[in-house]
């Protein structure tokens, strides 16, 4: 688990700054980066950057919703943040708590 939380979307910018800070630390040889056909995804330095670590990049075919894994706890979170958030309670903390106890 990488979490890394930003204000607004993701973009190449933004993944180049979360692979090395987040993923890369944590990521074990032989594991598997599975990613969807955003753009950002791909890239040379992408997949050089996680198979220096030894792990293997692998992409989904493109429009394939149902073999994203991600997309079910997408909605899972969505569900666990929705129980934490009040009204006062910022979205960003809300979040972090979640994590937290998925991560723990």
């Amino acid at each position: 688990l990488a979490p890394f939380t930003v204000e607004g979307a993701c973009n190449r910018t933004v993944f180049e700054i979360w692979l090395p800070t987040c993923l890369l630390p944590v990521l074990q040889p032989g594991e598997w980066v599975i990613m969807d056909n955003a753009t950002f995804h791909h890239g040379d330095r992408i997949a050089q950057l996680i198979e220096v670590v030894g792990a293997r990049v692998v992409y989904l075919p493109p429009y394939s919703p149902d073999l994203n894994r991600i997309e079910k706890c997408w909605a899972w979170l969505k569900s666990r943040i929705r129980k934490h958030l009040r009204a006062a309670t910022p979205l960003r903390d809300a979040m972090e708590t979640v994590l937290k106890q998925v991560a723990s």
